[in-house]
């Protein structure tokens, strides 16, 4: 620091003999034999900002391991506690508030080991108890947080090929809630196959309970009880019983939708309103990619297209009025409404939205043959009617329905 700049070098010189010889103060605790080190600290800044429930746990572990003689130096106690990078402290949204990265890994990890959910600020007591009935010594508990945390470090990076796709939509529909089965899985040796199979299975789950409307709010304990059961099979049936755990849920609030639901959600959900703009994006990118023909010159999809109407919200200059269905429903309310259900949406990219906007349909479809080269819109294109209207819309859903129903079954198509 003082060679840092030179011809400063008197006057840092003596700002840092001032900082240590007279504002720098050092407090020495000086302990009996009867005294507990451990419960010391996590006392001692009971006044000020209170101890992450990651500091609470480090110093348990290392200190158990010093009793056991486990971590009697600093090599030592590292090679125990390996998150020293910064990467473990940034905070990063776990539901609605932020954490630091290291205490919602070791959230995920005890509800694994534990099988019960463990609210943010409880980790430390959980970890205790756990420590205190699993009867393993703390430098077994303290390797197998550190396998552990590999294998999550992996899913926040999104480094694992095989598991690529899963995992960006996974991060795009903040399914963190799965990250204990997810971490059980990758750390039990499953076989491919059933690995592939769960990951399905619950991708599809996700996805339709999305498309569908259903709530999330029952998915910590639904999820939680997850590792539990396939703890008790074996890891060579691991997918089968996700299959069969999921596809077992009759309560409405842990329901799988099936075609139908699927469908009638296409049809008539406005999801444009009431889904972001990243969880739509994934369906239709999902769709495409299962429309595209083996001998296409890519299989894989472009991200970040935008989204687009084909029919545009403000139809009212270029486009026919809605027919008036004799139902007593307004006309121009239903529209309104279906303008942002599945049917009327595709992907194309922001120049081509952009020079689209709120043409007329017959200029829309001209544009879009002209420079669209997704199958999505080919398949829009070839099964479009002269006039695009309701009727055109309710159809082009059920087609992209039965699509979607592939990329993600049901339970008894898995």
């Amino acid at each position: 620091w003082l060679d840092a700049r030179p011809q400063e070098n008197g006057r840092r010189a003596e700002a840092l003999e001032m900082a240590i010889a007279g504002l720098l103060e050092v407090v020495v605790i000086n302990l009996d034999a009867t005294d507990d080190p451990h419960i010391i600290f996590e006392t001692l800044n009971a006044r000020g900002t209170p101890l992450l429930q990651s500091d609470l746990i480090k110093n348990m572990v290392l200190f158990e391991a010093d009793k056991a003689g486990v971590a009697s130096d600093s090599d030592a106690a590292n090679r125990l506690w390996r998150f020293t990078d910064d990467w473990w402290r940034n905070e990063i949204r776990q539901g609605r508030l932020y954490h630091p990265r290291i205490d919602v890994f070791l959230n995920y990890w005890l509800v694994m080991r534990n099988r019960e959910e463990v609210r943010a600020d409880d980790g430390f007591s959980v970890f205790r108890r756990y420590y205190g009935s699993a009867n393993r010594p703390i430098g077994e508990i303290a390797a197998d947080i550190g396998r552990i945390a590999g294998y999550y470090r992996s899913l926040e990076e999104e480094s694992i090929s095989d598991m690529a796709m899963f995992l960006y939509r996974w991060k795009v529909m903040e399914g963190g809630v799965l990250t204990p089965v997810l971490l059980w899985l990758l750390s039990s040796e499953v076989p491919e196959q059933q690995l592939q199979k769960g990951l399905r299975a619950l991708e599809s789950y996700l996805v339709r309970r999305m498309i569908h409307g259903v709530t999330t709010k029952n998915y910590n304990r639904l999820f939680v009880s997850l590792p539990d059961r396939l703890e008790d099979a074996r890891a060579e049936c691991a997918g089968d019983v996700i299959v069969e755990y999921l596809g077992s849920q009759d309560a409405h609030v842990r329901y799988w939708p099936n075609d139908a639901d699927i469908e009638d959600a296409f049809m008539y959900r406005p999801v444009y309103r009431v889904l972001t703009r990243g969880r739509l994006r994934i369906v239709l990118e999902g769709i495409e990619a299962e429309l595209r023909t083996g001998m296409a010159e890519s299989d894989s999809v472009p991200r970040g297209l935008t989204i687009e109407h084909v029919m545009p919200q403000q139809w009212h200059h270029h486009w026919p009025p809605p027919a008036d269905l004799g139902d007593g429903r307004s006309p121009e309310e239903r529209r309104n409404r279906r303008i942002h259900s599945m049917g009327n949406l595709t992907l194309v990219t922001q120049r081509l939205n952009a020079a689209a906007s709120n043409n007329p349909w017959k200029k829309k479809r001209a544009s879009l043959d002209e420079h669209t080269t997704l199958f999505l819109n080919k398949d829009l294109l070839a099964n479009a009617p002269a006039v695009w209207d309701e009727a055109a819309i309710a159809e082009r859903a059920k087609r992209l329905s039965r699509a979607a129903a592939r990329v993600w079954p049901h339970a008894d198509k898995i």
